[in-house]
Protein backbone atom coordinates (compact mmCIF):
# COMPACT_ATOMS: atom_id res chain seq x y z
CA UNK A 1 0.00 0.00 0.00
CA UNK A 2 2.60 1.99 0.80
CA UNK A 3 3.97 2.05 -2.64
CA UNK A 4 0.66 2.98 -4.15
CA UNK A 5 0.45 5.82 -1.98
CA UNK A 6 4.19 6.95 -2.99
CA UNK A 7 3.32 6.65 -6.74
CA UNK A 8 0.25 8.49 -6.28
CA UNK A 9 1.78 11.13 -4.56
CA UNK A 10 4.32 11.44 -7.45
CA UNK A 11 1.48 11.71 -9.85
CA UNK A 12 -0.30 14.71 -8.06
CA UNK A 13 2.69 16.67 -6.61
CA UNK A 14 5.04 15.97 -10.02
CA UNK A 15 3.50 15.07 -12.68
CA UNK A 16 0.47 16.99 -12.64
CA UNK A 17 2.03 20.05 -11.84
CA UNK A 18 4.50 20.16 -14.36
CA UNK A 19 2.27 19.56 -17.13
CA UNK A 20 -0.16 22.14 -16.03
CA UNK A 21 2.93 24.13 -15.97
CA UNK A 22 3.46 23.50 -19.24
CA UNK A 23 0.38 24.08 -20.30
CA UNK A 24 0.25 27.38 -18.86
CA UNK A 25 -2.03 26.86 -15.81
CA UNK A 26 -1.98 27.47 -12.40
CA UNK A 27 -1.34 24.49 -10.25
CA UNK A 28 -2.90 23.54 -6.16
CA UNK A 29 -0.38 24.25 -3.06
CA UNK A 30 0.90 21.50 -1.66
CA UNK A 31 1.81 22.02 1.47
CA UNK A 32 5.33 22.88 2.18
CA UNK A 33 8.18 24.10 -0.51
CA UNK A 34 6.24 27.18 -1.28
CA UNK A 35 7.11 30.72 -1.94
CA UNK A 36 5.62 33.92 -1.83
CA UNK A 37 6.09 37.64 -3.06
CA UNK A 38 5.41 39.86 -0.13
CA UNK A 39 3.00 41.91 -1.66
CA UNK A 40 0.93 38.76 -2.13
CA UNK A 41 1.12 36.76 0.89
CA UNK A 42 0.71 39.89 2.98
CA UNK A 43 -2.68 40.07 2.54
CA UNK A 44 -3.17 36.46 2.40
CA UNK A 45 -5.88 35.02 5.37
CA UNK A 46 -3.10 32.49 6.17
CA UNK A 47 -5.13 31.46 10.04
CA UNK A 48 -7.95 30.16 8.41
CA UNK A 49 -8.76 27.33 10.54
CA UNK A 50 -9.20 25.40 7.45
CA UNK A 51 -7.87 21.38 7.88
CA UNK A 52 -6.15 21.50 4.23
CA UNK A 53 -4.87 25.72 4.52
CA UNK A 54 -2.87 24.86 1.84
CA UNK A 55 -5.65 24.01 -0.79
CA UNK A 56 -7.85 27.13 0.83
CA UNK A 57 -4.73 29.29 0.09
CA UNK A 58 -4.47 28.31 -3.43
CA UNK A 59 -8.05 29.15 -4.04
CA UNK A 60 -7.95 32.62 -1.76
CA UNK A 61 -4.79 33.51 -4.64
CA UNK A 62 -6.64 32.76 -7.30
CA UNK A 63 -9.50 34.62 -6.61
CA UNK A 64 -7.04 37.65 -5.70
CA UNK A 65 -6.00 37.24 -9.64
CA UNK A 66 -2.66 35.54 -8.51
CA UNK A 67 -2.98 31.66 -9.34
CA UNK A 68 -0.30 29.32 -7.71
CA UNK A 69 2.53 28.66 -10.67
CA UNK A 70 4.78 25.24 -10.43
CA UNK A 71 8.29 25.39 -9.75
CA UNK A 72 9.82 22.51 -10.87
CA UNK A 73 13.44 23.73 -9.45
CA UNK A 74 12.16 24.34 -5.78
CA UNK A 75 12.68 20.65 -4.55
CA UNK A 76 11.35 19.54 -1.40
CA UNK A 77 12.55 16.09 0.29
CA UNK A 78 10.13 14.45 3.18
CA UNK A 79 9.44 10.68 4.33
CA UNK A 80 5.59 8.73 4.16
CA UNK A 81 4.80 7.74 7.50
CA UNK A 82 6.22 4.25 8.66
CA UNK A 83 2.95 3.57 10.35
CA UNK A 84 -0.14 2.29 9.33
CA UNK A 85 -2.06 4.81 12.06
CA UNK A 86 0.34 7.59 10.46
CA UNK A 87 -0.68 6.80 6.87
CA UNK A 88 -4.19 6.28 7.37
CA UNK A 89 -4.33 9.54 9.55
CA UNK A 90 -2.69 11.62 7.37
CA UNK A 91 -5.18 9.63 4.31
CA UNK A 92 -8.30 10.78 6.37
CA UNK A 93 -6.60 14.45 6.74
CA UNK A 94 -6.27 14.77 3.28
CA UNK A 95 -9.77 13.24 2.23
CA UNK A 96 -12.15 14.95 5.09
CA UNK A 97 -10.30 18.29 4.48
CA UNK A 98 -10.65 18.02 0.52
CA UNK A 99 -14.35 16.70 0.47
CA UNK A 100 -15.02 19.91 2.93
CA UNK A 101 -13.39 22.03 0.75
CA UNK A 102 -15.20 20.78 -2.13
CA UNK A 103 -18.77 21.36 -0.66
CA UNK A 104 -17.80 24.45 1.24
CA UNK A 105 -16.21 26.68 -1.99
CA UNK A 106 -17.63 24.84 -4.90
CA UNK A 107 -21.37 26.57 -4.60
CA UNK A 108 -19.19 30.00 -4.63
CA UNK A 109 -16.95 28.72 -7.43
CA UNK A 110 -19.47 27.72 -9.81
CA UNK A 111 -21.19 31.29 -9.47
CA UNK A 112 -18.26 32.99 -10.61
CA UNK A 113 -18.79 33.13 -14.34
CA UNK A 114 -15.12 33.45 -16.08
CA UNK A 115 -15.51 36.44 -18.70
CA UNK A 116 -17.57 38.62 -16.04
CA UNK A 117 -14.42 40.20 -14.59
CA UNK A 118 -14.35 37.10 -11.94
CA UNK A 119 -11.81 34.97 -11.46
CA UNK A 120 -10.80 31.57 -13.79
CA UNK A 121 -11.82 29.47 -11.15
CA UNK A 122 -11.99 26.23 -13.53
CA UNK A 123 -8.02 27.43 -14.20
CA UNK A 124 -7.12 25.89 -10.69
CA UNK A 125 -6.58 22.46 -10.62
Amino acid sequence: MKKIAEFAWIVKNQVRPLGFLRLGLPCQLMGTGMAFPWATISSAALANGHIVEDMKLGIDLAGAGTPPIFCPEAVVHSNFPTSTEGTQSQRTRWEHGHISMTLNMAPKLLLEVPGNGAPAWSDLH
